[in-house]
């Protein structure tokens, strides 16, 4: 079988499965086998209940199939597909015990109602893009639509228990499919691939932010998600690495910033994927009937983009607001002199990561002109340090950084410790370590200034990553 039939056949086989599990549970919760199940939380999450069972055949039948389609020849090759089984399972359960929170969704849903009513999505707690919010409608309309043509007449406030239920049991697909990617990327940047499989494991086990997402039912694994896609694809179909940013940046903004390495590496293919997307998804949801004037709405509410300054908030602005307040400056007080002082602190610590970003960037690029690297070295260094210096940049320069956005900096952690395997002169493994267990282990609490753990191990990571200083025995004369 070639390796096109292979992936054609697998691709289809995922989907059918796809199918199959959000399809079941919506099946055993028709009146007709209603005497043969039950619900914990209330019959509104009894889908999701349902859910957990049909995905549990869908992981087993997935395993199957891929293991029939690849035949693993031993205990190694076999490892991928029983950690996928194994993260499966795993989240699964935490995802479907803790449903019936409401965390972040409803902000979602209630923008999607605003639009079904042609009202303005952002007099709430809609932060986001036009695109996440007209899609969650769109879905309300169809499954209203659906059911009208099985005869079924739904009010449009009844279809929103289906939408949560769709959302998530697309976060599952997410953190698997962001799981297989990660592992993509790992062997990529040349880590071994037991120690690659260990380690990528354990970032999806271990990981306080994955939790928070997964428990406020946050959209940050769909950035994961692409980001990990857009680094994979880049140099094989630069195109799509470019469609699948606007896209991404069309739920949230900070994967647009990836355009600065497709123009600065001239990929314009990518570019030209990122522009036709941005178009896409702007005329698409007009052309469905969505108007033109929620960009005007989105524009008017990006440039008061609320800021925060709760100590678990890991953004510069948080850190620039404290630090004032700690030394007395009244800065919530709308007639004093100190309510500018917090954003003009932001402003110069965003100026300063920019100008470090800068000098990392022309220090890397002396080095690949002028240092005598071997061929492995040259190639992480031209292809992945500046792209993974904006995967840090993206939350770096973020004027809002809660627990769950850090899921999207997995790509830099691998980064950082390929780093020192492979190009570091003086690898700090133990850093590394230290960096990827403040960002990842460590639980959310409030206490100044020790809040401020995650952006302290990425900037912890990003002092290891320095190729003018780890490499300085790489270039002549030094």
């Amino acid at each position: 079988m070639s390796t096109t039939n292979r992936k054609f056949r697998f691709i289809s086989a995922l989907l059918i499965i796809y199918l199959f599990t959000i399809l079941l549970p919506v099946l055993l919760h028709t009146e007709g086998l209603s005497q043969f199940i039950s619900n914990f939380y209330g019959e509104q999450f009894e889908l999701l209940e349902l859910f957990g069972f049909s995905a549990t055949i869908g992981i087993f039948l997935w395993a199957f199939i891929e293991g029939r389609l690849s035949r693993p020849a031993s205990w190694r090759a076999w490892l991928p597909i029983w950690l996928t089984v194994f993260l499966g399972l795993f989240w699964l359960s935490i995802l479907v015990e803790t449903s019936s929170s409401p965390g972040d969704y409803p902000c979602y849903q209630n923008a999607a109602a605003a639009l079904q009513l042609n009202k303005t999505p952002y007099h709430g707690c809609y932060f986001y893009p036009p695109l996440l919010a007209q899609g969650l409608a769109l879905l309300s309309n169809s499954i209203v639509a659906f059911g009208t043509l099985f005869g079924r007449s739904l009010a449009p406030d009844s279809t929103w228990p289906v939408v949560f239920y769709l959302f998530q049991s697309l976060q599952l697909v997410m953190i698997l499919v962001a799981f297989r990617l990660s592992l993509a990327l790992a062997q990529e940047l040349r880590l071994k691939r037991l120690l690659s499989m260990i380690f990528v494991t354990g970032l999806f086990v271990l990981n306080t932010p994955l939790l928070r997402t997964v428990i406020l039912h946050q959209v940050n694994l769909w950035i994961l998600t692409a980001v990990l896609g857009i680094i994979l694809l880049i140099n094989k179909k630069p195109f799509w690495a470019g469609v699948i940013t606007a896209f991404s940046g069309h739920i949230k903004v900070y994967p647009l910033i990836f355009a600065l390495p497709f123009a600065v590496e001239k990929k314009w293919y990518a570019l030209l994927g990122l522009t036709a997307g941005l178009a896409a998804f702007v005329l698409i949801p007009v052309s469905l009937g969505f108007r033109w004037t929620i960009w005007q709405q989105f524009g008017q509410f990006f440039l008061r983009f609320p800021q925060y300054n709760a100590f678990r908030n890991n953004s510069l602005y948080s850190i620039a607001a404290n630090i004032l307040v700690l030394t007395g400056a009244d800065v919530t007080n709308q007639e004093s002199i100190w309510r500018f002082t917090p954003r003009v602190g932001y402003y110069l610590l965003v100026l300063l990561v920019i100008g470090w970003l800068a000098w990392r960037f022309f220090q890397t690029r002396r080095i690949i002109k002028s240092a005598n690297l071997n061929d492995q070295k040259r190639y992480l260094l031209i292809e992945y340090s500046f792209f993974m210096d904006m995967v840090a940049a993206q939350l770096l320069v973020s004027p809002s950084l809660w627990e769950h956005q850090w899921v999207i900096i997995l790509p830099f952690v691998l980064w950082a410790v390929s780093f020192q395997y492979h190009l570091a002169s003086s690898p700090h493994l133990s850093a590394a370590l230290a960096g990827v267990l403040m960002i990842y282990a460590v639980p959310s609490f409030d206490i100044i200034p020790f809040s401020y753990v995650r952006i302290a191990g990425l900037l912890l990571l990003l002092w290891i990553t320095n190729p003018g200083r780890l490499l300085e025995d790489e270039i002549p004369g030094k």
